[in-house]
């Protein structure tokens, strides 16, 4: 029977951000302070695609610095040139300040507001001044809260990315890697995302009888995540592994830094979620292993249905969930299809892609037919699906 010994453990509640969107032309907004979000500063970007009806889109994230954030705005920035949106940025982390956030989009006469983290009350505002609300990239935090949403008619619904199966799958490659006495290390309970990758390891890991989890680690101080390696080399000789449920916001740095001041880069395999502007080098370097992440089309791909919905034509009787996925690379060859067919020149789906799913454009998609396409998305199928389009 396997034990699973808490080497640490601090529980500092907190809603927090996934871990990880820019775009040239338009202005960060951060915020502030703890207690305050600033929406004001945030500059529109509008297309110049007058012949769709203009849809104001409020997108909500915890900033838009870090690659993943980046990403996602990117991406919106692209599909604004293509559909007619005029998008204001705006950034929350706490629930006052995506309750606050919401409050502003509304004034600024948003049509439909995209956050990655929902609430009730939000929900109450955005029904009384008839503005759409959906949530992305996230699982809705508990199922009370989803059946209130669901009694709303300006709720959209959500999509989530397959972050228990992200978890299965560290574990899994981890195994394959030769590690059989790993640590776990998270931000505090309180995120879907890592809590259920968290769930995910630990449930993969009680199926192999010679993997063990000798110890584990949550606060939402990043910062200390190096700390609390380096006091578990010193305690378990035969620590071999660590999954990261998350590397943004300097977590995998903080963990690479313990690794390479006890010397043990390589010795001690390092597996996590998101991919980072270093990611690559780490690899290649041998002190990252296993890395999940390419997440960042998840809004994007949300926003086909939403925009359906919002444009008078929804594809579902009411609210739906839209699931994607996680990608795995492990190898500089992974890494080199991932630059050039994932963050590359070309989004890993063009605006033609999508267009075949707006009803504007074809009147017979269906929602099933779009998230079964969306199901397929790994690097081996954008490899093949655009082959010939990628230089």
């Amino acid at each position: 029977m396997k034990k699973i010994i808490t080497l640490l453990l601090v529980c500092c509640m907190t809603t927090c951000a996934l871990f990880g969107c820019g775009s040239a032309g338009t202005n960060e907004a951060d915020v502030a302070d703890e207690n305050t979000v600033e929406t004001d500063i945030n500059e529109e970007n509008v297309s110049e695609n007058t012949e769709l009806p203009l849809i104001k889109v409020g997108f909500v994230c915890w900033g838009y610095s870090d690659l993943l954030g980046n990403q996602y705005k990117n991406y919106f920035d692209y599909l604004a040139e293509n559909v007619n949106l005029e998008i204001t940025y705006a950034t929350a982390y706490s629930s006052e300040e995506h309750i606050e956030t919401t409050e502003n989009l509304i004034s600024k006469g948003v049509d439909v507001i995209l956050d990655y983290d929902c609430y009730d009350k939000m929900m109450q505002l955005c029904e009384a001044k008839g503005v759409y609300l959906a949530q992305y990239t996230l699982d809705i935090s508990s199922p009370e809260l989803k059946q209130q949403l669901e009694t709303y008619s300006h709720w959209l619904g959500y999509s989530v990315c397959d972050d228990y199966e992200t978890g299965c799958r560290l574990a899994e490659l981890m195994y394959e890697q030769g590690c059989r006495n790993i640590a776990t290390i998270a931000i505090a309970p309180g995120s879907s995302a890592a809590d259920q990758r968290w769930n995910g390891v630990v449930d993969t890991v009680a199926k192999y009888e010679d993997m063990n989890i000798i110890a584990e680690y949550r606060n939402d101080d990043t910062g200390e995540f190096g700390a609390a390696v380096q006091n578990m080399i010193s305690i378990y000789s035969d620590f071999d592994g660590i999954i990261l449920m998350g590397g943004s916001d300097g977590a995998s740095d903080s963990v690479l830094q313990a690794l390479e001041i006890e010397n043990k880069i390589g010795e001690i395999k390092l597996a996590t979620v998101d991919i980072e502007e270093t990611s690559r080098e780490d690899v290649e370097r041998g002190a990252l292993h296993v890395i999940a992440g390419g997440q960042y089309p998840d809004p994007v791909m949300l926003f086909i249905p939403v925009y359906n919905a919002v444009t008078g034509s929804p594809m579902t009787d009411g609210p739906f969930t839209l699931y994607g996925k996680n990608l795995f690379l492990e190898t500089e060859e992974d890494f080199e299809n991932y630059a050039k067919y994932i963050e590359g020149d070309v989004f890993p789906y063009t605006f033609d892609e999508l267009k075949e799913y707006l009803r504007v454009y074809n009147p017979d998609a269906t929602f099933e037919d779009f998230a079964e396409f969306y199901a397929k998305y790994d690097i081996e199928e954008v490899v093949q699906r655009h082959a010939g389009m990628v230089e």
